[in-house]
């Protein structure tokens, strides 16, 4: 995992918390975190 600042990770941290909630498949849940580090 590459690093990130402390802001970049905390956006981090509420999309794979929002990913937790909506409980996608394993998946889905790859490529929202491929999103997610997109935005850096």
């Amino acid at each position: 995992m590459k690093t990130v600042s402390s802001k970049f990770q905390s956006l981090l941290k509420i999309c794979l918390d929002f990913i937790k909630y909506c409980n996608p498949s394993k998946s889905e849940e790859d490529t929202y975190i491929r999103k997610c580090y997109r935005l850096d």
